[in-house]
């Protein structure tokens, strides 16, 4: 489909465009910019364009559980693969869900963790490097997109400092043993009383950390009570059983303060 479009710059458009380009110009004040624009002379300018545009295309699907349960209210997303764009949709109360419009390209689609249900990716997997990418066309829908959700694992526990005092609002990541760009993270910050969980987890073996997410007040520590990244506890995560006790006693970064000295 081809469509022809006519596009014409109005007088005032145009002295608009003009005095904010002088304005940009270091040289010309306020006054100078007006007075230019008050005393120059244009010219109407119209050009014809042909622009071909593409019909969009989407994806559809349908998202249960194990048992056949739809899943409602699941969020779907689907990212081109170099991640420059993304676009989504939630299921209905049947768990099918429809995303469009999208350009004809390649997507990575993905139903998020939620509620202790693992993640999944297109097609069948919870890691981001093991994807099957989905082409959608211009102008057509791709179906089939499905997933079937499985419960994940659950790790959790509390973080509190050298005296006993929960800490609030640290978060807690755990990362695949041997690949760190497998991760997953607390939903929630570390609760009042210290207390956090990561759920919806795939089962392995990870390497649990906890750390300060604004100010860098408390040193970042591994589990079971290391700074090494090396020496990190092994901690198992198993699908649809909760890992306990993962719990972090964090310490206060020390501050130094030199007196300022004038010369």
């Amino acid at each position: 489909m081809k469509t022809k479009l006519r596009i014409t710059l109005s007088i005032g458009a145009g002295l608009v465009l003009v005095a904010a380009w002088l304005l940009s110009l270091s040289t010309f004040s306020v006054p100078e910019a007006q007075a230019a624009v008050e005393s120059a002379t244009f010219s109407i300018v119209t050009s014809d364009f042909n622009i071909e545009l593409e019909p969009d295309g989407a994806i559809t699907g349908t998202v249960t559980a194990v048992g056949g349960e739809p899943m409602f209210d699941f969020f779907v997303e689907a990212c081109l693969l170099d991640e420059s764009a993304c676009y989504y949709a939630w299921t209905d109360s049947d768990g099918n869900y429809s995303i469009i419009p999208l350009p004809a390209d390649d997507y990575r689609v993905m139903v998020e963790e939620r509620d202790g249900w693992k993640r999944d990716y297109y097609d069948d997997t919870p890691y981001k490097d093991e994807i099957t990418p989905v082409t959608v066309n211009s102008g057509e829908s791709t179906i089939g997109i499905d997933f079937i959700l499985e419960p994940g694992g659950t790790i959790s526990g509390w973080v509190q400092d050298s005296v006993g005092d929960p800490i609030e609002g640290i978060q807690v990541a755990a990362c695949d043993y041997n690949n760190d760009t497998r991760c997953w993270w607390a939903f929630e910050q570390s609760e009042g009383d210290g207390s956090y969980a990561i759920p919806g987890m795939a089962t392995g073996q990870y390497r649990v950390q906890a750390y300060s997410v604004i100010d860098g007040y408390w040193i970042a520590e591994f589990y079971n009570d290391t700074v090494d990244y090396d020496q990190a506890t092994v901690v198992s995560a198993t699908e649809g059983i909760t890992t306990t006790g993962i719990n972090f006693e964090l310490v206060e970064r020390r501050f130094i303060y030199l007196p300022l000295v004038m010369k």
